[in-house]
Parts: structure tokens; C-alpha cells; sequence
């Protein structure tokens, strides 16, 4: 794999890439399946990929998350997942 890569916003072509960069990195479908259930319910604020030689090679997401108490709700952004394939 080349050395140099370029990061950029996600695009609806890297969908499945990003799923399997997050499959692959986490050993499992389950990150994968959050990005899309994140996407999906328009919760996504920021999603990165890195891509070398054409294929994605890693991910970040940045994604609403609202932490409630008993007296107000805050608004935050979560930083979730962040991946990157393996090798």
C-alpha cells in the first residue's frame, strides 16, 4: 500500500468502502452498521476518509450527540468511529 494518501470529505461512492475499512478494523459488521444507521437518521455532521490508490484506507465520523441530565440537555459532537484498515 502507498504511503501517500489524500483525506477528504465522504461521497455516496465511498459508502461501502467505509464499511469495510470499519468492519475490518473493528473485527466485526457492527461500526459499519452504526455509520449507516447514523447516516441514515441525518445525524452525521462530519465524515472524513482517506484514500490511497483510489480505495478508502481509513474513516472518521463526527456525529450529533446530546447528553441529557434531569435539569437541561447539552449538545455535543461525538468522535466515532475512527478507523483505519489494518495492514
Amino acid at each position: 500500500m502507498s504511503e501517500e494518501f489524500a483525506v477528504r470529505k465522504e461521497l455516496a461512492c465511498d459508502f461501502a468502502g467505509i464499511r469495510r475499512v470499519n468492519d475490518r478494523a473493528f473485527g466485526a459488521a457492527g461500526e459499519g452498521k452504526l455509520v449507516d444507521k447514523l447516516r441514515a437518521d441525518g445525524l452525521t455532521v462530519s465524515s472524513v476518509v482517506a484514500v490511497a490508490n483510489g480505495e478508502v484506507i481509513g474513516h472518521a465520523l463526527f456525529s450529533e450527540l446530546r447528553i441529557g441530565s434531569t435539569r437541561s440537555e447539552i449538545r455535543a459532537v461525538a468522535l466515532a468511529p475512527v478507523a483505519v484498515l489494518p495492514e
